[in-house]
């Protein structure tokens, strides 16, 4: 399943995209809404998002990733020995005919 988490919108007035003026709505993991021009964000409703003419959507097969989530360290994920394994196994072997 994809869901909507951000578009692009134009906003033209000479019915072309080389000039006028683009938005963005972008969607937080709460379910908020956030309309961002330039230098202002602000929160809007579903309401306002779903009357817009996107020019770009962009879609999640998930949910967004959670960035504010700590990367593992290195002894986290078993140190540099246990990464080296790691590579070992995925390392193809190479075969050599003469």
């Amino acid at each position: 399943m994809y869901h909507l988490y951000a578009m692009c919108v134009h906003h033209d007035l000479r019915g072309s995209t080389a000039s006028g003026h683009y938005v963005a709505y972008a969607r937080d993991r709460n379910d908020r809404w956030y309309h961002i021009d330039d230098e202002m964000v602000r929160q809007v409703q579903w309401a306002e998002v779903e009357e817009q003419h996107p020019y770009l959507l962009f879609y999640a097969a998930q949910s967004p990733v959670d960035l504010a989530e700590p990367v593992p360290s290195a002894e986290e994920k078993g140190g540099p020995e246990a990464r080296e394994r790691e590579t070992e196994k995925k390392t193809p072997t190479l075969l050599s005919f003469r």
